[in-house]
């Protein structure tokens, strides 16, 4: 998920991974977003009886470990990872002492260490990374903690090592996780119980094959439980959050029940909903770790939470190999925020195809792009739209290259042939290759191992009529020859569309078709099935592409108050301009303004800037109008994104709040809304959003009256 946890309004994402590149070495840092991918190669298993211990006060946990090794097995694992930091109070070989060393992260056991039946390790660690008071601006999804103990509730990745772990060991793990009363602790596997004593509360909870320390979550949480057949489904939220637990418990049930008819039956014992107390969405092994401001958010229901059921098969069953390229959050993306909108309208799904292809166009640039099999982790949105959403797009043209019924083949034999291993891009060649009996090495090598993305133009449109019918013909071409594409092309006439496919190898391929009636207009890819660079015409600005703007200038209003100034700096860290320059509008000249992108605060009373204010949107000093909608509350705020002058130029952002309360309480919020051009709040609370329409594009030709 995004921990994926800029929100966005059409694409939570969740969400949700840590950079891996760093990972890998770190896998004892911080999980990854929905990927945290299980390994389960052929190792002997060691039984782990933990006592897991809170102090909450101290930030602290004391761990007694009592290992055991399967029957038959009398070879003890002489080397575990265990956190750097911690004390390790003994090592005991049933009631006998055994000499240890501890030192970097390993605690080692001598070569012989004698013949016992059971190994208990007990040991204390504090867990204190700092909480950010200030999220805004922060693109890194973990917000830099890995492991923390707090009286707000507890977060520590697996990546930390709170487990002493075998190394080159599986595990099964049996859990108590105990603290003060109330407080609950959640991790991988199935719960076995929750046990409330005078003074503490203890949870149970029983785990199978791992090959890492599982996460593990705690908090002062009320749980709810609605099974679907022999799947735990749980919600763990707050007293404060716990009304939702319903709405969770029957939208989980809904997704892992669809998912389960496309990929195969569920992996894991259990799915729950975890309320976490800093903003997080990350996808872990049978449940998923919503932070309280998030869990909130009405939109979470229907792409976030499908988005982190579906880590469940890609990204934690089948796992990734990150050195290949993280190919999962693409498909999760797919299988859960676009198809989702694929099943219930199909106009929503154009759209959410155009928003993937305008937030590439926004936010990547020849500069910073990079080819699929470079993509680990999302750091920043330009991550995002190229790991989530250009990735869900060669899934997209995936799926119709090979078809509807290989597509879902191959997944389902991903997901059973794949379980336990970790998978890239050439692995997910050879399963949609195979299945579908396609030879797919010219697709997965343009879309994955290179940047960019084709530009499309129409040449040499003619139109022909004869005694029965019109001729159309023209030539479909692309800016380079590296890709190979089988184009859509439409053409209407006053009866019906008609509608084509042009493949295209080379830099150019003709086409010629005959139609019963005069053609209207033709247009090329008019559904948004390629993954192409858009041409500015077909790119409204928006708040995308002022975060992304390179020759940043805020101005502040002539009548802005120092107040309202400082309550509108979260808009600033947000958008990443916190380090912009600034001036007074009276400073405000026309090189400038064609010079630099601008970010108004207040409204502007230079003619050039107002100019660019659509007649339909009416602004004073104590109300605006949009959408016919009028805001007239001193809480209330207006957001704008406009382009200077045309659409090759610089684009200007106006921040509008009716008073510095309504600046406060909207600011933050501004940058979770990259798709849109225009934004009206209420108190805090978005009323209005929009994209500014695009009317023409080098892709359509109209044919008018005496078109040849």
């Amino acid at each position: 998920m995004e921990i994926f946890v800029t929100i966005e309004i059409m694409n939570f994402r969740n969400p949700l991974c840590a950079f891996f590149f760093i990972w890998f070495f770190f896998l004892s840092i911080q999980p990854m977003e929905g990927c945290a991918a299980e390994q389960l190669p052929d190792q002997s298993v060691v039984d782990h009886e933990l006592t897991v211990e809170f102090d909450l006060e101290k930030q602290t946990l004391s761990v007694s470990d009592r290992i055991t090794l399967p029957a038959g097995e009398a070879i003890w694992p002489q080397r575990f990872r265990l956190a750097r930091h911690a004390v390790v109070l003994e090592v005991r070989g049933d009631q006998r002492p055994v000499p240890f060393t501890f030192r970097g992260g390993t605690l080692a056991l001598p070569a012989s260490p004698g013949k016992f039946q059971t190994l208990l390790i007990r040991y204390e660690a504090k867990f204190d990374d700092a909480v950010p008071m200030q999220t805004v601006g922060i693109e890194d999804p973990s917000y830099g903690i890995n492991a923390t103990i707090t009286s707000n509730g507890t977060y520590l990745s697996g990546g930390v090592n709170w487990i002493p772990w075998a190394i080159g060991h599986q595990g099964r793990l049996n859990v108590t996780l105990r603290g003060p009363k109330g407080f609950i602790g959640v991790t991988d596997g199935a719960l076995i119980s929750i046990e409330h004593a005078e003074a503490s509360t203890s949870s149970i909870w029983q785990t199978n094959l791992l090959n890492q320390t599982p996460t593990l979550s705690a908090g002062y949480f009320l749980v709810a439980r609605n099974d679907l057949e022999t799947i735990q489904v749980l919600t763990f939220l707050s007293p404060a959050n716990a009304a939702l637990a319903d709405q969770y418990l029957a939208a989980s049930r809904e997704y892992l029940s669809l998912y389960q008819e496309l990929f195969g039956p569920y992996p894991y014992e259990k799915f729950a909903v975890v309320e976490n107390f800093f903003p997080t969405g990350y996808g872990l092994p049978g449940w998923t770790l919503l932070g309280s401001t998030v869990v909130r958010l009405p939109f979470i229901l229907y792409t976030s939470l499908p988005h982190e059921i579906a880590h469940a098969w890609w990204g934690n069953a089948v796992g990734v190999d990150y050195y290949r390229g993280n190919w999962c959050e693409g498909l999760a993306t797919y299988v859960a925020d676009y198809l989702l909108k694929e099943r219930t309208s199909p106009e929503d799904a154009h759209e959410y195809r155009l928003k993937l292809l305008r937030d590439y166009a926004s936010l990547v640039q020849p500069n910073n792009d990079y080819p699929l099999s470079e993509f680990r982790s999302r750091k920043s949105k330009l991550d995002q739209a190229i790991g989530y959403g250009k990735t869900a797009m060669v899934f997209h043209m995936l799926r119709q290259k090979v078809g509807d019924e290989h597509f879902w083949d191959s997944l389902r034999r991903m997901a059973l042939e794949a379980r336990g291993k970790r998978l890239g891009w050439t692995d997910l060649k050879r399963f949609f290759a195979e299945t579908s009996g396609q030879n797919l090495d010219v697709f997965f090598a343009q879309w994955i191992e290179e940047s960019g993305a084709p530009q499309l133009t129409i040449q040499d449109v003619k139109l022909n009529e004869t005694t029965q019918e019109w001729h159309v013909s023209g030539t479909v071409a692309q800016r380079s020859d590296q890709y190979q594409l089988n184009v859509p092309l439409a053409i209407t006439t006053p009866t019906e569309t008609y509608r084509y496919v042009v493949p295209i190898a080379q830099r150019e391929s003709r086409f010629a078709f005959r139609l019963p009636d005069r053609p209207l207009k033709l247009e090329v890819d008019p559904d948004n099935h390629i993954f192409r660079h858009l041409y500015p015409s077909e790119t409204p600005p928006t708040i995308n592409a002022l975060r992304a703007a390179e020759h940043q200038l805020v101005v502040k209003a002539a009548d802005l108050s120092e107040e309202m100034l400082r309550e509108s700096n979260d808009l600033l860290l947000g958008l990443h301009w916190d380090s912009a320059a600034s001036i007074d509008e009276s400073q405000l000249t026309d090189e400038l303004i064609s010079s630099h992108d601008l970010l108004y605060i207040g409204w502007p009373q230079h003619p050039a800037v107002l100019r660019l204010i659509p007649e339909h949107i009416s602004v004073n000093q104590t109300n605006f109008r949009l959408q016919d909608n009028a805001f007239d509350n001193s809480n209330d705020a207006l957001f704008l994104v406009l382009q200077t002058r045309d659409a090759d130029s610089g684009i200007v952002g106006i921040f509008l709040p009716m008073s510095p309360q309504a600046a406060k309480l909207t600011a933050r919020r501004i940058s979770h809304y990259g798709r849109y051009s225009y934004l009206a709040f209420a108190a805090g609370s978005n009323q209005v959003k929009g994209t500014w329409p695009t009317t023409e594009s080098p892709l359509i030709v109209h044919f008018t009256e005496g078109t040849q």
